[in-house]
């Protein structure tokens, strides 16, 4: 990111600040803190507060105990972008002060759906302590302060799928030869954008000579190289974008939060298929006539993933549903997608021989092969749903939603629309970024984990954080895309076991000895490889030895991991067991979700409950 756009960015979030404060534009704890306490002063003096003065003064902006003017001294003397500032944070506040549609999140062709419950909390008034109490019919119950500055969830409604801006209506290419021309053209910018990184670092210009990241060192992935990928995965999608979206969940010790940033696009907004196209694809997945399966559909999809696409839709029984669209050409297209990703990545040199990216792309190759089968998603769907309502608690209101198998093909999968936010986006609105809130969903999220390998053998192992959908009014987790599901035989799922409690027992010869049993190891490795994974092991395993609250927020691992890497990767001798992939997969999406939330919650008294049926039978 340029010097210049950071002073800008700096500039408009600061003017934005001050100007908004000042206006009243934004709900203020300061602005609600004067007129809680002139109320109160009221109602115990009988003094003639003029209360009505205090709120309107919330639209006039003639507010008592104003903040201080904005320090035009703090902005740099580079005119050209202070202008520039201005003009967009006039166009800003212009868009933001028109009244919001009562549907404006919804297609005009499609009702606001009814509540998935009707559990609604029970909200308490603002007190002198500014702490919101929100208590569910479930009897969980959440007090803290909220923080006013941030959006409310009801002013978005229950539904909460939109498509992010920067997602473009392009055509999928659905052949192999446009697909491979997308591909070489891939290959030519890359190499061209590393000269320009070269030359960059060479004078000293690069903002990547300061980037510590495993991946930060590479000429390939330079910040204009990574745009030019994201665009070009966003516009295959597919095989190629399942890559992207693994990159785009990543610590930053991982990859550079710049690059992160960039590759944050391919999981949150691929491109989507014209009309015309995605018309194409429902009618010859169910027929010319597929309109008389609904009441109402939505032309405009509200998500874009790598495999397909998301739209609205009703039934004629009225009931809301999802209808996920495959793009066409992705299920044919994995084995050549999968070689062109392969011969890319082999040419920039981005990733290291110790990584096995032969063997990585192989079981990606599998697992894409799943993914497309709408069928067997299906059929995972229905189940794992099971596996929930047979095994979890009721308490940690956990929900599947039901699968329209008679109205479901290949390609095309119809399932019960949900309500509610992606996880990662728990901060985004005041009544889900309580901590004390964020540390149950993330409880509950790591003993589902833990019951998924242990008492289930099966999980849904995409770690993508926008399969989790957290409904406050029920205080309930959906849990939606079964594509990448899979079972665990019970003779891996022992030895992990074993590995995992040998960590908790600070045991390292039969970490190790574990380690060679499951197939981490083939026995000829080095003193200091043997010693490095034994390292890496117990440092992932501290979150399950501490035997009180684990912060998240606070920790170490990703940091220590990264520097045992390198030596793991010269030393290596042989790729992990195929299971490994996708089980580490999952638990490493949920440590960076954890991360990201920083959440307390206690991993060790989470593992033993969850695993105590397991260790009765075994």
């Amino acid at each position: 990111m340029s010097s210049n756009y950071r002073i800008l960015l700096y500039f408009l979030s600061t003017l934005d600040e001050s100007i908004r404060t000042g206006l009243g534009l934004r709900n203020t704890a300061n602005f609600y803190r004067q007129l809680n306490n002139a109320k109160n002063r009221n109602n115990r003096s009988g003094s003639k507060v003029n209360v009505e003065k205090i709120e309107n003064s919330k639209s006039t902006g003639n507010r008592p105990n104003q903040p201080k003017k904005f320090n035009y001294n703090s902005v740099p003397e580079n005119v050209s972008i202070v202008l520039e500032g201005i003009q967009q944070y006039a166009s800003y506040v212009s868009k933001r002060q028109i009244p919001p549609q009562k549907n404006s999140l919804f297609p005009s062709s499609v009702n606001r759906p009814q509540s998935v419950t009707s559990a609604i909390p029970n909200v308490s008034k603002i007190n002198d302590n500014y702490i919101e109490t929100i208590q569910f019919k479930n009897d969980s119950k959440f007090e803290e302060s909220l923080d006013l500055t941030k959006d409310s969830i009801k002013e978005h409604g229950q539904f909460y799928g939109k498509l992010s801006d920067n997602s473009k209506e392009r055509k999928v290419p659905s052949n192999r030869a446009s697909r491979v021309l997308s591909f070489g053209g891939l290959a030519v910018g890359l190499g061209i954008g590393a000269l320009e990184e070269l030359t960059k670092r060479m004078v000293g210009s690069s903002n990547s000579t300061k980037n510590e990241s495993i991946l930060g060192s590479s000429l390939f992935l330079s910040e204009s190289n990574a745009i030019k990928i994201v665009d070009t995965l966003c516009r295959v999608r597919g095989a190629a974008l399942k890559l992207g979206q693994m990159l785009s969940i990543q610590d930053n010790e991982v990859v550079g939060p710049e690059i992160q940033a960039i590759f944050e696009r391919v999981r949150q907004s691929a491109d989507h298929m014209p009309i015309t196209q995605m018309h194409q694809v429902m009618a010859e997945q169910l027929g010319q006539q597929w309109r008389e399966h609904f009441q109402e559909f939505d032309d405009k999809p509200f998500a874009a993933a790598s495999i397909g696409q998301v739209h609205r839709a009703r039934l004629l029984d009225g009931t809301d549903v999802a209808v996920k669209i495959q793009y066409p050409g992705v299920a044919e297209s994995i084995e050549s997608d999968i070689k062109n990703v392969l011969t890319i990545l082999k040419y920039s040199n981005i990733f290291p021989e110790g990584l096995f990216i032969d063997h990585i792309m192989s079981y990606a190759k599998k697992e894409l092969g799943w993914e497309v089968d709408y069928i067997r998603e299906a059929k995972c769907s229905i189940q794992y749903r099971d596996l929930v309502k047979q095994y979890c608690d009721p308490a940690d209101r956990f929900y599947v939603p039901n699968v329209f198998v008679n109205l479901s093909s290949k390609r095309v999968i119809i399932s019960e629309l949900i309500h509610g936010v992606p996880v990662d986006k728990l901060d985004d609105f005041r009544e889900t970024s309580l901590q004390s809130l964020k540390n149950s969903i993330a409880q509950r999220l790591m003993k589902l984990f833990f019951q998924e390998l242990f008492i289930f053998n099966y999980m849904q192992t995409d770690p993508n954080w926008s399969n989790f959908f957290y409904d406050y009014q029920s205080d309930t987790i959906s849990l939606i895309d079964f594509g990448s599901s899979r079972p665990y035989s019970r003779e891996f799922v022992q030895k992990y076991f074993d590995i995992i409690q040998s960590a908790i027992d600070n045991d390292r010869d039969m970490v190790l000895k574990k380690s060679l049993d499951i197939g981490f190891l083939s026995g000829y490795e080095s003193e200091v490889f043997k010693s490095a994974h034994v390292d890496s092991v117990m440092i992932v395993g501290e979150a399950i030895r501490e035997p009180d609250l684990f912060d998240f927020g606070q920790q170490s691992v990703t940091k220590r991991i990264h520097n045992l890497v390198p030596v793991m990767l010269e030393h290596r001798l042989k790729p992990p067991p195929e299971e490994i992939y996708s089980l580490h997969r999952k638990l490493s999406g949920l440590f960076l979700l954890f991360t990201k939330l920083k959440v307390e919650i206690n991993c060790r008294n989470t593992f033993e409950q969850s695993t105590g049926d397991y260790r009765k039978n075994n």
